[in-house]
């Protein structure tokens, strides 16, 4: 299951608990069908903001995160193509060492 998806299920699981408490309070209130009715509705026009709210800051959580996540493998793999360039350099320079100590050998 993809993270959008447990967003998904996380998301719709608020909105219908939000309902579901909002209509059993409704029921377990004195309140005439008037009223209950324009409770309801404002419940449910507040679940659906936050749950907006909600999805607004995931959003933006995400985009940080991906934003700081491509800035932090870009440096890594700077940081690694200059580790690789060093090695290379240390082996290329011990083995022309080494190339030089064995044409001394083979000279003498």
């Amino acid at each position: 299951m993809s993270k959008n998806d447990e967003s998904g299920n996380f998301l719709g699981g608020l909105v219908l608990g939000a309902a579901i408490g909002a209509t059993l309070a409704a029921l377990a209130t004195p309140l005439n069908g008037e009223e209950a009715r324009k409770e309801l509705h404002e419940q449910y026009d507040s679940t659906l903001d936050k749950a907006e709210n909600l999805k607004h800051k995931a959003k933006k959580s995400l985009k940080e995160f991906k934003s700081l996540t491509k800035e932090k493998v870009s440096e890594l793999s700077k940081n690694l193509k200059e580790r690789a360039s060093i090695i290379a350099d240390k082996l290329e320079n011990l083995t022309s060492q080494g190339a030089g100590v064995l044409i001394e050998d083979e000279i003498i």
